[in-house]
């Protein structure tokens, strides 16, 4: 089942929810480059003026229930991301680079796909602890041009997340990020 609700809507969520939670501590707004800059960049918004280098390109999940393989080699239902082919565009790579250069750059994604529980999570303050971050520095880069997936359960918990290409698929291991997470409150 695909989102029921848009990338910009779940990304202006999240940026709000970390925005609070840094705002006492800010020195500087979030940075959100226009989609020409996107292009050239990779990410969706940048903190590093609030005081925290965090860099984030957001992705809508989709449900897989039981009937999907993915759920079926997971033995439950989970989420699925896809990442661009390199044949229609460099941001993986782009992101993958800058994570090698910056401690902290994540896919951010929901564990949710349904608009009353986005409703629900939003007026809750609830939305960082309902997103994967899934950390670059985890991921391949790409090399060929074909589909790249992630699959992660709902429980958003580092052992769930797995990265799917024609190659296989491997389990990510470093996440959520460094430094940082479990301090970040909704205020």
């Amino acid at each position: 089942m695909k989102s029921e609700f848009s990338e910009f809507s779940y990304g202006f969520a999240l940026t709000f929810e970390i925005t609070n939670a840094l705002f006492s501590t800010a020195s500087g707004v979030p940075f959100l480059p226009s989609l020409i800059q996107e292009k050239k960049l990779g990410y969706d918004v940048n903190f590093t003026a609030m005081g925290w280098p965090l860099f984030l390109q957001f992705k809508l999940s989709e449900y897989l229930s039981f009937h999907s393989s993915y759920s079926r080699s997971r033995g439950e239902p989970c989420y699925r991301i896809s990442v661009y082919r390199l044949l229609d565009s460099d941001q993986h790579n782009l992101l993958k680079g800058l994570a090698g250069r910056e401690p902290e750059v994540y896919y951010a994604a929901p564990a949710f796909s349904r608009q009353s529980d986005f409703n629900r999570y939003f007026i809750n303050g609830e939305i960082i602890n309902k997103t994967v971050f899934i950390s670059l520095e985890s991921l391949p880069s790409l090399t060929d041009n074909e589909h790249h997936q992630i699959t992660f359960d709902a429980s958003t918990r580092p052992s769930g997340v797995k990265w799917h290409s024609t190659e296989g698929s491997i389990s990510i291991i470093r996440y959520p990020a460094k430094t940082g997470w479990n301090t970040l409150e909704y205020k």
